[in-house]
């Protein structure tokens, strides 16, 4: 009793209600049996830091450790949920405040919340897929269409959560972590709460499965599936969990409230934010039969945090400070818990000894995806790491490229010791289970914002049909634009760069013609074409692939003057495509170039008697300026290469991009030159889980045309507007005007760039 004894003589001025506050705090609550006792000096009692969930409001808590810690308080076990076991997991690990509070700044919260891979760490396809279709909306397909699990599959923060968790891999219990360590998640199978690192836990890569699950929030993060058990948040049951620090054999609790703003009646609400304040009336319920727990002998801290929203990560210092003052304004109870420094640095000492350094080399792949296949692709791709010290960065980034082939909903990695071997072990989730994987298309052409051109589909991909890295892409189109086509894409053989491909296409496109605003005729073009390609894929940002596209072109006139013959033509065309680019980003590229260029020779063409080639160059370049702004420049050119299409011209200006202020179709060639150069100025982002950036942008272009009587000899525009990136894809909205009263005022959602 001499702690009590040391208490009872600093406090001796104290108002007698505090004393007998005091007193309470040396009231011990029996060990559980089925937990360890943690060694703690018998001339003290155990405390344990209990820290709730909160999304960026859970940051605070890094706050209270550095009071904690600065004012020598120790803390023997560490209860937490959500974001307060993210917290508490990397102090119960051993990372000091300074190194959490360094981790918490280092994170790009943005890029880890929308979940989104690095522009360039996706594989060739991805990139057609994302440029053709710039949108985010993805649904699963295994016995029916279904909606994603969750907005944000938990890839990136998966990886955070591994990378930090590493040393711990292989621990079993997390008793033996440098403080001893429990979050709280909840099993919708079982329908019930589940407490991560109880005895009943004993096994390999649990901890890093623990914080996954503790941060699973339902509807925002997919669940984590862990063999016949599936864990979301456990804040939806249990979002404070004192019992459970008392269960590991507390003696005193200090427990950690994130008190966040009430709900105005009179603000207007979208359905996220319906769905958001209803999952809080569900956790405000819990926490407060949590603090009801709380006896007069407990420490509650209350953090005031009524002016941060739970997306507020960038605030981080804000809320760190935040939770620095809550504890300070405990500070006459809780320096009642201080030890002295002969004592702090006993229990430093004891903690640190506990630390676990990273393993040694791994000596195999242990690979787990429940299909041989894609664990015999994770082996192949990660070999190289058999034999060499694991550098996380470098393997995040080729589990990125994994998961940015499209198979993948999250790649996780840890250490693992199996029959006295060290491995590299690979936990691979499927995307959602899925079998096919559907893109809703979703375009509309407002060059002529009276009779705008509206496309809606799905694109449809399912994997690994006829060996692995094998694909069938379809897209369904319907409205102005409408058809089928499909691909069939194949490696010659199991990780080869070569493949072969097989299309089909059926489509009916409008074809307009306009000059200025005046719409003279509209044509609809109906083809039924086929090909065949050979290629080759040089790396994630070059592809090349020559082949034969065969079939027929009818075009009929719909309305307007018969500016072009109507016919019904064969298409016989030999092409030769090489595509590079490195731009980071296929919506809005801030960096980056890309590069396309094709040959083709035309033994059948629309209206053509002769045989002739077209080659065509296109070029981007994008350059950062400022950390809000970028210069880009675009230039393509086309040609007959001096040969006579006496049938429908091969190049088109005029429309959307193309020389904005005029008309679309409005210079038809058989050889053109174009440029535009412009500039983006990124205004603000919105919330990162749901939204996107908000853009202004201006331009300059220029074309040349060349044997079109009557065409002006260098026409050219300047347009502006803005550029919203939603996840149905970006919208442009702006205006052009050109030389000869040429102007306009249109709009697009779809490829901009």
């Amino acid at each position: 009793m001499s702690w009590l004894r040391n208490i009872m003589l600093k406090s001796v001025a104290l108002p007698v209600k505090f004393l007998v506050a005091v007193t309470l705090l040396a009231i011990a609550v029996p060990c559980s049996a089925q937990d360890r006792p943690v060694p703690v000096p018998p001339h003290r009692k155990k405390i344990a830091l209990v820290l709730e969930g909160g999304g960026a409001l859970g940051l605070a808590h890094v706050g209270v450790i550095e009071w904690l810690e600065e004012n020598h308080i120790p803390v023997d076990a560490i209860a937490g949920t959500s974001m307060g076991g993210l917290v508490g997991g990397l102090y119960a690990m051993g990372y000091s405040p300074k190194e959490i509070h360094d981790t918490v700044a280092a994170v790009d919260w943005d890029a880890v919340l929308r979940d989104r891979l690095q522009y360039r760490n996706l594989i060739f396809r991805r990139r057609e897929d994302l440029r053709s279709h710039p949108n985010s909306l993805e649904f699963g397909v295994v016995t029916g269409v279904h909606l994603p699990e969750g907005f944000n599959p938990g890839h990136q923060v998966g990886l955070l959560l591994d990378r930090l968790a590493l040393p711990y891999s292989t621990v079993k219990s997390f008793d033996d972590l440098p403080i001893p360590f429990r979050c709280v998640a909840v099993d919708i199978v079982a329908r019930k709460e589940h407490i991560f690192g109880s005895e009943t836990d004993r096994r390999d890569g649990l901890l890093g499965l623990a914080l996954r699950s503790t941060m699973s929030v339902p509807g925002i993060f997919s669940p984590v599936r862990d063999g016949d058990k599936i864990y979301v948040d456990g804040g939806v049951l249990n979002n404070l969990p004192v019992e459970v620090a008392q269960q590991m054999g507390a003696e005193i609790v200090i427990a950690v409230h994130l008190k966040a703003k009430p709900l105005d009646p009179q603000e207007s609400l979208s359905v996220v934010d319906v769905l958001q304040n209803s999952a809080e009336v569900v956790i405000s319920a819990n926490e407060a039969r949590s603090l009801d727990k709380l006896q007069k002998a407990d420490v509650a801290i209350v953090a005031d945090l009524a002016k941060f929203t739970l997306t507020d990560y960038t605030k981080y210092k804000e809320l760190i400070e935040q939770g620095r003052s809550a504890a300070a304004s405990r500070a006459n109870l809780l320096k009642m818990l201080s030890l002295n420094d002969e004592d702090w640095a006993a229990y430093i000492r004891q903690r640190e000894a506990r630390q676990r350094k990273a393993m040694g080399l791994p000596q195999t792949i242990v690979a787990s995806a429940g299909d041989i296949e894609l664990e015999e692709k994770i082996r192949h791709d990660l070999a190289k790491y058999i034999g060499r010290e694991v550098n996380t960065k470098h393997l995040e980034t080729d589990l990125d490229r994994l998961v940015g082939a499209g198979r993948f909903g999250r790649l996780g990695y840890g250490m693992t010791e199996q029959n006295g071997k060290i491995g590299l072990a690979i936990d691979a989730t499927a995307k959602d289970n899925a079998l096919a994987i559907i893109t809703p298309v979703i375009e509309i052409d407002g060059g002529d914002y009276r009779t705008p051109i509206f496309t809606l589909g799905t694109r449809v991909t399912a994997f690994d049909l006829g060996g692995i890295g094998s694909e069938w892409r379809s897209d369904l189109l319907l409205g102005s634009h409408y058809g089928f086509s499909s691909e069939y894409y194949r490696p010659v053989r199991a990780f080869s760069r070569f493949f072969a491909s097989v299309q089909a296409r059926l489509e009916s496109t409008p074809f307009n013609i306009y000059i200025r605003n005046d719409h003279l005729a509209q044509y609809q073009q109906v083809n039924y074409l086929g090909a065949f390609d050979l290629g080759f894929n040089a790396g994630r940002s070059v592809q090349i692939r020559a082949g034969y596209e065969g079939g027929q072109s009818d075009l009929t006139r719909i309305i307007g003057a018969p500016l072009l013959r109507e016919t019904a033509s064969r298409i016989g065309t030999t092409s030769l495509r090489a595509s590079f680019e490195q731009l980071d980003s296929a919506v809005v590229p801030r960096n980056g170039v890309a590069v396309s260029s094709r040959w083709e020779w035309h033994d059948g063409w629309i209206n053509a008697t002769d045989h002739f080639p077209t080659a065509e160059t296109q070029v981007a370049l994008f350059k950062s300026v400022s950390a809000s702004g970028s210069m880009y420049l675009e230039a393509s050119g086309g040609s007959t290469l001096g040969f006579a299409n006496n049938g429908l011209p091969s190049f088109s200006l005029g429309g959307p991009f193309r020389l904005s202020a005029y008309g679309t179709n409005e210079f038809l060639a058989n050889q053109y030159f174009y440029g535009r150069a412009g500039y983006l100025h990124r205004v603000f982002a919105v919330p990162s889980l749901f939204g996107g950036t908000f853009y202004l942008t201006g331009a300059y272009e220029v074309g040349k045309t060349y044997g079109l009587t009557g065409a002006p000899a260098l026409p050219m525009d300047g347009t502006a507007g803005m550029i919203f990136d939603t996840a149905f894809g970006p919208i442009f909205l702006g205006g052009s005007a050109g030389e000869s009263g040429h102007k306009k005022f249109f709009f697009y959602l779809g490829r901009l760039f």
